[in-house]
């Protein structure tokens, strides 16, 4: 089963002057190649999440590896870097500066700790989902009683309000799905996600 979803939050530059994803979209367009964002390394889930929208929205914003997140974020709001996206705790800290507003979340439905700020797809980025999510997987040969039994288990669980509660507080979101769900999704984000590394030119 899926046991829970986190989106990341798509931040720009004051520097910018982008009030939405449109504005940046334009902005891009108008100055292909001079944009650029920053993410602690290939393969994370802020370099997804941009890569993605660069791959749907047909941009071209340069790539830019940090390893010290503090220096990320004074970069952000000096200008050196235009665009990030961090998880939803982390957007609590940028918001926190007064000069930072979060434009979309990731996933393909809103956060309830950010409930406000749209989703990409909302912000007009058609088909666009980039959410990090949590699996619970058995062993192969797992009785299905088995398997369904601790799906039943975990799905009252997490209709818990102390537990949606705990989750929630650090940007999770509670699913709950069949196990089919999960077989299917992975399947669907497996194909999704090879075809962006593809584009983006990373070489297993």
């Amino acid at each position: 089963m899926v046991i829970a979803s986190t989106n990341s939050v798509l931040f720009a530059s004051p520097s910018l002057n982008a009030n939405s994803v449109a504005d940046v979209i334009r902005a891009a367009k108008a100055r292909p190649g001079l944009l650029n964002y920053a993410s602690q390394g290939l393969g994370t889930s802020a370099y997804w999440a941009i890569e993605l929208f660069k791959h749907q929205a047909g941009l071209d914003i340069v790539h830019i590896p940090y390893n010290d997140y503090g220096q990320q974020t004074s970069d952000l709001l000096g200008g050196d870097i235009s665009l990030v996206a961090v998880t939803v705790p982390q957007a609590f800290g940028l918001i926190g500066t007064g000069r930072l507003k979060p434009l979309a979340v990731t996933g393909s439905m809103r956060s309830s700790a950010l409930p406000l700020v749209p989703t990409m797809r909302e912000a007009g980025v058609g088909g666009y989902e980039a959410a990090t999510w949590y699996g619970l997987y058995a062993a192969r040969g797992t009785p299905i009683g088995v398997i369904n039994a601790i799906n039943a288990a975990f799905k009252t669980a997490l209709e818990s309000s102390d537990v949606k509660t705990r989750l929630m507080s650090i940007g999770l979101e509670p699913v709950g799905s069949s196990p089919e769900y999960l077989r299917d999704y992975l399947a669907q984000d497996t194909v999704k996600w090879a075809n962006i590394m593809k584009a983006s030119g990373i070489q297993p």
